[in-house]
């Protein structure tokens, strides 16, 4: 079961996006998530394209059984309670409280279920009376999160930006190429908390008008193309490494690239 907190974008922009991908992956067609329920003016889908969405309704009908999308304004406070009814749902607590952090010794109803939040972006939480800076929202949520998962086994999948440090000249000069833990935008709190993190990076927003090339793949021909994912932080293995990617933004895809020396 899934509880996203889509802080950016709508739910119905999110079921957009995810028709689009499979469009892309099952048929091979490009269909712009701002197209599929035609939303722009003078946009409207062909038949193959409207008859490719019209069959994914069963599919959506059974994911949508599975989520919970929350996509108004989410406080630290509204984000615990949420969880903690998500798990008196979902299971037990021998020792309740009005907190999880009064709760204790939870079991859960089918262990065999896997309960994940996911929230985008912790930059957009909102503010309550005992967290009135982004920072302590942020890092409040962070150890809310903690709690539910050490105590009822919930996964968590958040995304943070970056910060616009990332395109000070300083780093070029000391051989940074790429994206560092410190640069997570208003709160360092959720990258120490993190079992892994990672990090996505577009070098084109950030070279040098001279440099063509970042890591040997030509940036003046793929531009925008090119996004490396960084694992930043790994507690199961290891970190410090970049995967090259192949960004469609039309679709919302990626594509792992082959090595640089493999190119013609």
């Amino acid at each position: 079961q899934f509880v996203d907190f889509s802080l950016e974008i709508s739910a119905e922009l999110n079921m957009a996006e995810l028709i689009s991908k499979k469009a892309f992956e099952e048929h091979q067609k490009v269909i712009p998530i701002s197209n599929v329920f035609s939303w722009k003016t003078g946009h409207k889908l062909s038949e193959e394209n409207y008859r490719i969405v019209e069959s994914y309704k069963p599919y959506l009908q059974d994911f949508s059984r599975k989520i919970t999308v929350i996509d108004s304004e989410t406080t630290p406070s509204k984000f615990h309670d949420i969880l903690l009814e998500l798990a008196k749902l979902n299971g037990t607590f021998q020792t309740e409280g009005r907190y999880i952090s009064e709760c204790k010794n939870y079991t859960a109803r089918n262990p065999k279920k896997f309960m994940i939040i996911t929230l985008d972006t912790l930059n957009l939480l909102g503010l309550d009376s005992g967290h009135i800076t982004t920072k302590s929202s942020i890092d409040r949520v962070s150890r809310i999160a903690i709690e539910f998962r050490n105590k009822c086994n919930f996964i968590f999948g958040f995304v943070q930006q970056f910060n616009s440090d990332l395109a000070t000249t300083d780093r070029a000069r000391f051989g940074i190429q790429g994206p560092v833990l410190k640069d997570f935008m208003d709160s360092s709190g959720p990258t120490k908390d993190a079992t892994v993190v990672l990090g996505l990076y577009s070098p084109m927003r950030y070279l040098k008008d001279d440099q063509t090339t970042w890591r040997g793949y030509g940036v003046s021909i793929l531009k925008g193309w090119l996004i490396s994912l960084h694992i930043m932080k790994n507690r199961y293995g290891e970190a410090q490494k970049y995967i090259p990617l192949k960004f469609d933004g039309a679709v919302g895809t990626f594509n792992q690239l082959p090595p640089y020396r493999d190119w013609e």
